[in-house]
């Protein structure tokens, strides 16, 4: 082969392996930029806040399957929501899989996440993270919540208690609450959050995006000092959920 016909076919192959590298790069960020959209239907019916999958529920689908916030791997038990909206409320609806109900906390406005079994709602609007609320209940029904300024990485300084004003919300037992001594199922938490009640919404439903992870804390002993394992609608990839632009979505549909 001539020299020169040597240069271009090496040439031709650099060039090709740089069409390639490139396509991975690319591909890569697009998988990294995937995220969990949820799309929320318009609530044509009154929603009866009770902790139980009532008619209006018929319209919504549940969601993926919550996953560890790390490994990305399924929970021990399945954890999936449900979600609706109208002019005054935005509604969700877990169902949280058990063989053993627990719950510990019994005092409001203190938080939970460290010693007991909860479910948490994050809600960031406008996807700017900044003014995003935090909410935890566990299946007694208590609760904590929280308003940060900016994620805690960046120095948020968090204000608590009673940020939800108007909250409401419901709990059913497929099972008995603290006793280990026969088979439980599930329990549900039914609830309303008042748009007036999330920082920075101006429009409802929101125009922009309305960023939002859900967290299942699972203590699987009595013993605190064993770490709690977290299952998340759209895992981190980190032990570290105050990331906010890694949540996943909610699209609102039209009435």
């Amino acid at each position: 082969m001539a020299t020169s016909n040597v240069v271009n076919y090496l040439v031709y192959l650099m060039k090709r392996y740089i069409t390639l590298l490139s396509a991975l790069v690319v591909m890569t960020s697009l998988s990294a930029q995937v995220t969990h959209i949820y799309q929320v239907p318009y609530a044509s019916q009154e929603v009866i806040i009770d902790g139980c999958e009532s008619a209006p529920w018929a319209k919504s689908s549940w969601s993926t399957n919550f996953l560890d916030i790390v490994s990305e791997q399924p929970g021990k038990y399945k954890t999936n929501f449900k979600a609706l909206w109208d002019r005054e409320y935005l509604y969700f609806y877990f169902k949280l899989h058990d063989d053993d109900i627990k719950a510990k906390g019994t005092i409001d406005h203190e938080p939970l996440f460290s010693f007991d079994n909860v479910i948490e709602i994050f809600l960031d609007p406008g996807a700017d993270q900044k003014n995003y609320c935090e909410l935890q209940i566990n299946a007694m029904g208590t609760r904590w919540e929280l308003t940060l300024d900016k994620p805690y990485k960046d120095g948020g300084v968090a204000t608590s208690p009673d940020e939800l004003t108007g909250l409401v919300y419901a709990i059913q037992l497929e099972g008995t609450l603290n006793q280990s001594d026969d088979t439980d199922r599930y329990w549900t938490i039914e609830m309303k959050i008042p748009w007036t009640a999330i920082p920075d919404i101006t429009d409802v439903p929101p125009t922009e995006e309305l960023k939002v992870d859900f967290s299942r804390v699972y203590q699987d002993d009595d013993d605190i000092d064993t770490p709690p394992q977290y299952w998340l609608w759209a895992p981190i990839g980190e032990s570290n959920i105050h990331i906010p632009e890694r949540w996943g979505t909610l699209v609102f549909l039209k009435e």
